[in-house]
């Protein structure tokens, strides 16, 4: 006993023990508080007992070699029997004690004394390593052959060997090497690391930061000490207590005012990060997911747009507040919401999924894709789609949170403003877009998609003669499907005779089940979509993947998509605000020749509209395929062929009528834009009307002419056209000339003010160019008329003479 309290009574003291100890503990406290699994109480036993384990051996004579094997190999043995409920329950030990030393002195005495009281413990204890080593082997064999884990107990062993790591590594470091800068860095990377992964845990971060500080001050103090004792120099021996008071004084100050900052929206450090570790993250989130699906998952919003995989998980947590990711403005005409409350109608704003990535292939644990070539491509070079034309809409997308360089779109992406890399699954389909490098700061992105117009009509007369790419990726299922998932959907099903009511069949019969993000998955192999019906509750990603699956169940293909619901609109910032908490999965279903179409199968999300009726039915083939556009440079396709097409479908008349209907309201609605342009600016308008007509009436202004030189001239052309511009038109009367002549020289007059004078034009001016144009134009109009009338007179009595030029004459006189 003496030994071990000499071995503890150190040259550092007990102080430096008890900081250390609460330095190690923090980590596995913050792994508790972010609740990635159940049990993780039993790392502060672990860690503790391996900061002890690590100060008898820095103490001991034993070499580095010998030492850190040994207690590495501790470690491991000692996560798996405490974890692994291995040892014997010392709860049934006090029991059995008194048998077995009855048992002991029979022996002794070379008595029969039956079997060992301690005998069932062992061998339950045996049993229990057994079964344990078992489990252990299937997940080492299911990460080797790309099979999913859920058995969370692996993850509680890998973190109690990481804990015992921790705590041993930094008690040996402080008391074999006495660096404490060492043996904090490791611990302080897994605290930072759990609270970036879990967003949990900051109050331990900062307090780690100060007991750091602390620990590193108290320690120098003692080296101090040291060096003072063996230079024989006189000091007070509460003096490294007075250095930790104060200094804890400085730490809590500046712990305050860093927690007082503001934080910045942009960090490039960790846009840097992202920028190049985005793939490869990606790929070890896949695995992370695949070895450990059972996981609650703490912090949802971190998805990085995997491009691996999607694991179908255990529980996750989503609070009420979440970072803004994107701001998305389209070039739609939505009304401000005074205009919405002013024509007293229930209007709503258009609603849009934006999907960044898809996935064909369903494991039975999560979702992959068969195919992944990696294609680059430049912005002339289209998007490969195969749907009829529907409602283009331009997206101009701004990601705040640039971690990931998936590129997010409405339904059917046809063109990008950038150079970008599709994910092909062979030559006629997709199943992601993305940056062809990810951003450092914000990324902003324009993109045209096309939005299927199709109407419930439509999608119940859709063809279901699928192409050979939708049957080939999109109707998949795998062997080990259970057959009373097979036997669910037609039982769904039954009453449907075409596609689409077997989508809206499923998608009722999901949104009656319960939303839960409570999910605690079973060890052991099993089917994710089997289990979900027999829980019959789940998440977003749960009732996407059980839609998809038993549609393709009844011969109906469907696709699991990825990326965000709509969010929110801001009226006055006119763009959608979409938020982490807004990501989210869902179900699309194929319907030839209109594409994907999106469906709504959880019941915490609000059903996605549709009209009732049909958009096509006045087509001859409304259920063809579509023919191939005109090709353009660069392969791009031509939207001056798909206009052609357009107006082939619906005829002369239509596009007439449509034009007069665009006519018509662009002049009622444009004085209402006048009135919001500004007095300089409809003065200039003003005079290029008189320029315009000028020019008409065979008086245009030359490039060299100033403001007032060509002012004079349109007024000497006034003043000298006939007194009966047309025949079937009455006379010019002089005041109607002054009048015109009058009007010209306002507007020039107030032109050259409003371009070259510093004094702005006063309230009237607008006004008054109004009237000044007013008298002008009809005058100019009939000198216009005479103009072209006198153009066509020549040009039918032309007998070869040179003809006659009024306006040569008009010159000449001058």
């Amino acid at each position: 006993m003496g030994y071990l309290v000499k071995i503890f009574h150190t040259e550092e003291g007990w102080f430096t023990l008890f900081l250390l100890c609460v330095l190690v503990l923090l980590p596995v406290l913050s792994l508790d508080e972010a609740g990635w699994v159940e049990g993780t109480e039993v790392l502060v036993g672990i860690v503790l007992l391996s900061v002890l384990f690590g100060l008898l051996l820095a103490k001991s004579a034993l070499p580095r070699y010998v030492a850190v094997p040994l207690g590495l190999l501790f470690g491991a043995a000692a996560a798996f029997l405490i974890v692994g409920q291995v040892l014997l329950p010392f709860s049934r030990l006090p029991g059995r004690l008194g048998p077995f030393w009855g048992w002991v002195q029979q022996i002794i005495r070379g008595r029969p004394a039956g079997i060992n009281p301690l005998e069932p413990l062992v061998w339950q204890s045996w049993r229990q390593g057994e079964m344990i080593a078992d489990r252990l082997w299937y997940w080492i064999d299911a990460g080797l052959s790309g099979r999913t884990s859920s058995d969370n107990l692996m993850f509680l062993l890998l973190i109690a060997a990481i804990a015992w790591a921790l705590g041993f590594y930094s008690a040996w470091c402080t008391y074999r090497y006495r660096s404490p800068l060492v043996a904090l860095l490791p611990p302080g990377v897994v605290l930072a690391t759990n609270v970036f992964l879990s967003n949990k845990g900051m109050g331990y971060l900062v307090l780690y930061l100060g007991c750091a500080y602390l620990f590193m001050l108290w320690l120098n103090s003692k080296a101090m000490e040291r060096a003072w004792d063996k230079a024989a120099v006189d000091y007070s021996t509460e003096l490294p207590m007075d250095m930790a008071l104060n200094s804890a004084w400085l730490i809590v100050a500046l712990v305050t005012v860093g927690l007082l900052q503001p934080s910045s929206g942009f960090n490039p450090v960790a846009s840097a990060f992202w920028n190049y570790a985005s793939w490869p993250w990606g790929e070890v989130e896949t695995v992370f997911n695949r070895l450990f699906s059972g996981l609650n998952n703490p912090n949802p919003d971190l998805g990085t747009g995997s491009k691996g995989a999607l694991v179908l998980g255990g529980s996750f947590e989503r609070g009420p507040s979440s970072q803004v990711f994107m701001y998305v403005t389209t070039d739609e005409v939505i009304p401000t919401l005074a205009e919405m409350r002013g024509l007293g109608e229930d209007m709503e704003v258009p609603s849009h999924y934006w999907r960044g990535v898809t996935y064909d292939y369903y494991t039975g644990r999560g979702w992959a894709n068969s195919e992944k070539t990696s294609l680059d491509r430049t912005p002339d070079q289209a998007v490969p789609a195969s749907v009829v034309p529907g409602t283009l809409l331009s997206q101009t997308v701004e990601i705040v949170q640039p971690r990931a360089d998936v590129i997010f779109a409405a339904n059917q992406p046809m063109q990008l403003g950038q150079p970008y890399r599709l994910i092909a699954l062979g030559s006629e389909d997709y199943s992601a877009l993305y940056m062809k490098r990810p951003p450092l700061a914000a990324a902003h992105y324009t993109v045209v998609s096309n939005l299927p117009k199709a109407g419930v009509k439509d999608l119940r007369k859709a063809s279901t003669n699928y192409p050979s790419w939708v049957a080939k990726h999109y109707l998949q299922l795998p062997a080990s499907l259970p057959k009373r998932v097979e036997d669910l959907a037609r039982q769904i099903t039954a009453g449907a005779t075409n596609p689409y009511d077997k989508a809206v069949a499923v998608q009722s019969y999901l949104r009656q089940l319960p939303y839960d993000q409570n999910i605690k998955l079973p060890a052991g192999d099993f089917d994710a979509v089997d289990y979900f019906l027999f829980i019959q509750k789940g998440y977003c990603d749960y009732f996407g993947t059980v839609m998809a699956v038993l549609l393709r169940s009844v011969g109906v293909p469907a696709r699991l998509a990825t990326g965000y619901l709509p969010g929110a609109y801001d009226f006055g910032a006119r763009h959608y605000v979409v938020a982490e908490r807004d990501a989210h999965v869902w179900t699309e279903v194929y319907f030839p020749p209109y594409g994907w179409i999106e469906f709504e199968p959880t019941p915490s999300r609000a059903l996605i509209p549709r009209f009732e009726g049909s958009a096509y039915e006045t087509m001859e083939e409304p259920f063809a395929p579509p023919e191939e556009p005109e090709a353009g440079p660069g392969g791009r396709k031509s939207w001056l062929g798909l206009g052609f097409q357009w107006a082939g479908q619906v005829g002369f008349r239509g596009v007439l009528a449509l034009g007069l209907i665009l006519g018509l309201l662009a002049w009622t609605l444009w004085p209402l834009v006048e009135r919001r342009l500004t007095r300089a600016t409809w003065v200039s308008l003003a005079y290029q009307r008189l320029c315009r007509y000028g020019a008409w009436a065979g008086e245009g202004k030359m490039p060299a002419q100033t403001v007032l030189e060509y002012s004079r001239c349109l007024q000497q052309r006034i003043a000298q056209a006939p007194e009966k511009p047309l025949p079937w038109r009455g006379r010019l009367t002089p005041q109607a000339r002054a009048k015109g002549q009058e009007g010209v020289a306002a507007i020039s007059r107030m032109y050259s003010q409003a371009q070259y004078s510093p004094k702005p034009l006063d309230q009237v001016a607008q006004l008054d160019a109004a009237i000044a144009w007013s008298k002008t134009r009809p005058v100019l109009m009939r000198l216009a008329l005479r103009h072209v009338w006198d153009s066509l007179i020549r040009t039918f009595k032309n007998e070869g003479k040179e003809p006659y030029h009024e306006d040569a004459k008009m010159t000449n006189s001058r």
